[in-house]
């Protein structure tokens, strides 16, 4: 067998040719043909049916034309040009658009091992969307633009970051889309679906399930129903923020239709921030919600509620945990009352504060010893606390372990003096771990008690919402300062390499980090080095 690329002139039409001595076969057969590039100006490369090309990279530049009807397996694709066309497409790595890019319906199934970004300089609109991603730690998946699945959003495996931008599942009211669920989650961003108005959508089915999450290790859906049908069709988006350490806020407002009327101790620090557009409207107050998911431990079923932030919306619906471990429900919405934000609310802060509620965590100096002191309000299913200390946010060495109080509704204290602390800045970490083995980190606390405390790198605003300044105190800045952000398991989550502008300062856009304690780990040149601890909040 050989295969031929041509170019026939004139129609400028590259024909991939497949010539087999057994024509009886060639109907038949699944022609595999191995490349690396389709670059070919000004052509127009037709990819027949049955035919599978497998590629390392797939380069197609902004004169040419892919017309995929077959499958193409890439471990990149790098596109400039026009892809279009009704065929596969199963990528390992990356997809780029900075072209056009016609879903038609076509597939593309993101299937790697390795980490994924779609990204580019354009929307993208794919028909079939498939995550498959078994890449080892989360993100498996990154967006770097807005994304659409107008047809099918099929997740089979891997977390996506949607890193601020959009996902979109649905091409309108008349064809809303549908999702395939299996597990992984969204976190980052916004996921919008598209619902037109059926006769009614019950909790919990794929049609309102809204699969968000963290970049930590908990799931937080959130589903949405009705229980007859719309006035018309439009879209729900949903944006999860998660705050770690977990826990709960006081609140003092009463919720009228549980059991009488029911006063709130607090709500979750988490929320789940909803929105309708394009003409979504129900024809009364019909609609439902639930929400919840991990990470709320401890709590009972019996003490939470679906809540705002100082109110609550429609009427009181038992907790649940059908499809998760805490589920949180309303009903009686109307199409205004979702565009909220919502929170877990709790009747009690002592027997479901949503996590172990620390009071403080607190590193002072003492002469030469530095004194490490923290207090519960209260703990439930406590096994011990670990104390840990680390000079540059990665390597933790642990100082200490305290056995926990297991269950307790008071106030407990506990304390550590460390005789032998770091020459500069120490950072302090704390670590809870459940009888069930569970740990939970609670944010870093760092001292300095003198020694060698020069600074270098002054960072502003501190604590800080979406951007950050480096400013250098240093003579020379000609050299590049390479910074790394680690949250507080030591884990990687951000790095950058920059030179100063005029003013000695570097600015740094963090709205892709979730609300937390980091790390920034600062080098410039060659051998200056300081870590600082940085502060992301919401607000």
């Amino acid at each position: 067998m050989s295969v031929n690329f041509k170019v026939i002139k004139g129609k400028k039409q590259l024909i991939i040719s497949v010539f087999c001595v057994f024509c009886n076969l060639f109907l038949s057969m699944k022609q595999e043909i191995k490349a690396q590039v389709i670059s070919n100006n000004g052509a127009y490369v037709s990819i027949s049916s049955g035919i599978v090309i497998d590629f390392d990279t797939m380069n197609v530049d902004n004169t040419t034309t892919i017309n995929n009807e077959g499958t193409i397996n890439a471990s990149t694709i790098n596109n400039a040009g026009t892809i279009e066309g009704n065929g596969n497409y199963n990528i390992a790595s990356n997809f780029i658009n900075i072209g056009t890019f016609v879903c038609g319906t076509s597939t593309v199934n993101f299937d790697g091992t390795e980490i994924t970004t779609i990204g580019g300089s354009n929307a993208i609109e794919f028909y079939n969307l498939t995550f498959n991603n078994t890449f080892a730690t989360a993100p498996q998946i990154t967006l770097g633009i807005n994304a659409t699945a107008k047809n099918n959003l099929t997740m089979t495996k891997g977390k996506a970051n949607l890193a601020g931008f959009t996902l979109t599942l649905g091409a309108g009211a008349a064809a809303p889309g549908t999702l395939n669920y299996t597990e992984g989650w969204l976190y980052g961003g916004t996921f919008k679906r598209w619902f037109n108005n059926v006769i009614s959508n019950a909790i919990p089915t794929s049609v309102g399930h809204f699969p968000m999450g963290t970049s930590v290790a908990d799931y937080r859906p959130l589903w949405g129903g009705y229980s007859a049908a719309l006035t018309s069709g439009g879209t729900i988006s949903v944006v999860h923020n998660p705050v770690y350490p977990p826990g709960s806020i006081s609140a003092s407002h009463t919720d009228s239709s549980w059991a009488g009327g029911t006063v709130l101790e607090g709500r979750s620090n988490s929320s789940w921030a909803v929105s309708t557009a394009n003409g979504l409207a129900s024809s009364g107050s019909n609609i439902s919600i639930r929400l919840g998911g991990t990470g709320f431990n401890p709590f009972s079923l019996l003490d939470v509620n679906l809540s705002l932030s100082n109110s609550v919306l429609g009427t009181y619906a038992a907790s649940t945990n059908d499809n998760t471990a805490l589920e949180v429900n309303r009903t009686g919405l109307s199409t205004a009352d979702l565009t909220s934000t919502f929170y877990i609310g709790t009747k009690s802060i002592a027997n479901s504060p949503l996590a172990i509620q620390l009071l403080y965590f607190v590193a002072k100096c003492d002469n030469r010893n530095i004194n490490i002191s923290w207090a519960t309000a209260s703990e439930n299913n406590n096994d011990y606390f670990t104390l840990e200390r680390t000079h540059d946010g990665i390597n933790f060495k642990q100082l200490e372990r305290f056995d926990g109080a297991g269950n307790s509704a008071q106030t407990i204290n506990y304390s550590f003096i460390d005789n032998e602390p770091l020459q500069g800045i120490s950072y302090y970490r704390l670590r809870q771990t459940d009888i069930d083995g569970k740990d939970e980190y609670f944010n870093l606390t760092s001292v300095s008690c003198g020694q060698n405390d020069s600074h270098k790198f002054k960072i502003f605003p501190n604590p800080a919402v979406s951007n950050i300044t480096v400013t250098l105190d240093l003579t020379k800045i000609d050299a590049e300062s390479y910074i790394v952000f680690y949250d507080i398991r030591g884990k990687e989550v951000m790095n950058i390499r920059r030179k100063a502008d005029s003013n000695r300062q570097i600015r740094i856009d963090i709205n892709d980090l979730e609300p937390g304690c980091y790390i920034m780990r600062l080098t410039h040149g060659d051998d200056t080095c300081q870590t600082v601890r940085l502060i992301k909040t919401m607000i």
